[in-house]
């Protein structure tokens, strides 16, 4: 199956909207849209974490982070190095480690991409981490904001854009 980017989007949103199959492609095209550095996608590539810290055109710093491996995709497997269990109907992520690694204290907010059945990663949304516990090497994370890009208000919170969403027939919708 051919590698594919839709580009006609302004703004990222959490509509089951499938944005492609590459992640380095749709890194790329978002590096164009929205600024972010276009240095660090060698790491969407193949056999990568499909991570990455860096800033938006609006001074925002973000992490970007590409879920190839989750509950969308398939059954668990203890051959995986980290396993994600989507929660959607509380907006949570759940990242499980076969072991302890280094934890981060800070971490920006993450804009987060999953890949469904269908081999499509789809937005889905901006995720803050509120746990780490490091006896079970489980990381929980919460979503602040089902869109994308959003500008800092003066109080700390999130002023959602109001760009259109613009996206091609092509993009593939899915039930809800």
């Amino acid at each position: 199956m051919k590698s594919c980017v839709y580009k006609s989007f302004t703004t990222l949103t959490n509509s089951k909207i499938g944005y492609g199959t590459s992640a380095q492609k749709i890194y790329i095209e978002c590096c164009k849209l929205f600024g972010w550095d276009i240095n660090q996608k060698g790491k969407f590539g193949p056999q990568q974490n499909l991570y990455a810290e860096t800033k938006d055109k609006f001074g925002n710093e973000i992490s970007v982070w590409f879920i190839r491996h989750s509950n969308f995709t398939g059954a668990y497997s203890t051959k995986r190095k980290a396993w994600n269990n989507i929660d959607t109907h509380n907006d949570k992520i759940e990242q499980k480690f076969t072991k302890q690694r280094p934890l981060k204290k800070y971490l920006p907010p993450r804009l987060i991409f999953a890949r469904d059945s269908f081999n499509h990663y789809i937005f889905m949304g901006i995720y803050e981490r509120i746990s780490y516990d490091q006896s079970t090497f489980t990381e929980v994370f919460k979503r602040t904001s089902k869109t994308y890009p959003y500008k800092p208000l003066c109080t700390g919170g999130f002023l959602l854009s109001s760009a259109l969403d613009i996206f091609p027939i092509k993009t593939t919708r899915y039930p809800k």
